[in-house]
């Protein structure tokens, strides 16, 4: 009896499903299966996975040395135009750069000068904070109770609102109950103003909202008067001008050793 040629194959399956396809094939006696070609599989697909996740750190390493050099050469020492022209390019092995890179450190300069820009950056935040709230509380200097009596609650309310000087020249025309107080604080084109009134009024303050389009200003509750915000924001401003200048000059610090980042980053480079 002639028997059928035998073919080699190699078949690839999905590891979530190889244990089935192989009981299927063996149930039906088409093929045999060498234990060793699934023993190598194996082996190749850990160092594939291996591979993928060493490209994968190598990557994250690479981008975090593009970061710091993106943040460290706008803090290095300018260099002549001509002096660039001049300079040569190093030619520099695998191993050389290796130990450059161990000799320097590198890896603890990337780390600084990220902290160091997110340290910079956090200050910068913080300094433009203060200068919204001091732009917001300027045109209210005049104001001089504190501003958390616009959220005390008791008989008498508080509100700060805003509108043209046009709006405004109508708006004090228009006749108010003796229980409401209508006070100009600052402004010539916007004109800021307080009203103080009886609760028992609200339906009236409500009205006057309605009929000259403005609303009760969203104001900080501080138990200060806005100038002493404003100069408590000012001190807060100069502290944080004073700590971003040290970090500053830390960073220009860190930034002399930056050419030891380009080892890194050269060494990465051949490593991926």
């Amino acid at each position: 009896m002639a028997l059928d040629p035998v073919v080699k194959l190699e078949i690839t399956v999905h590891n979530s499903v190889m244990d089935d396809v192989i009981e299927k094939l063996q149930e039906h006696a088409l093929v045999q299966i060498d234990p060793h070609s699934i023993t190598g599989w194996e082996s190749e697909k850990d160092v594939m996975q291996n591979t993928e996740q060493r490209c994968i750190e190598l990557r994250k390493e690479i981008f975090d040395i593009e970061s710091a050099l993106s943040f460290l050469e706008k803090h290095e020492p300018k260099v002549p135009f001509f002096q660039k022209l001049s300079a040569k390019p190093e030619e520099l092995s695998k191993n050389s750069l290796k130990t450059l890179i161990q000799e320097n450190n590198a890896g603890s300069i990337v780390k600084q000068a990220i902290e160091l820009e997110s340290e910079i950056n956090d200050k910068d935040n913080d300094i433009k904070e203060c200068d919204q709230r001091i732009d917001e509380l300027l045109p209210l200097t005049d104001f001089q109770a504190p501003l958390v009596r616009l959220y005390e609650e008791g008989e008498i309310a508080v509100l700060i609102s805003k509108m043209s000087a046009e709006n405004y020249e109508e708006f004090i025309k228009n006749k108010v109950s003796g229980l409401v107080h209508i006070e100009k604080i600052s402004g010539d084109e916007t004109v800021y103003f307080s009203i103080a009134y009886h609760k028992t009024v609200d339906g009236e303050i409500e009205q006057l909202e309605k009929d000259f389009h403005f609303e009760s200003l969203t104001l900080p509750d501080i138990p200060k008067r806005p100038t002493e915000i404003i100069n408590k924001n000012r001190e807060k401003i100069s502290e944080l001008e004073s700590e971003k200048k040290a970090l500053l000059k830390k960073a220009g610090e860190v930034a002399m050793n930056a050419k030891a980042l380009r080892y890194y980053y050269d060494y990465l480079q051949i490593e991926i």
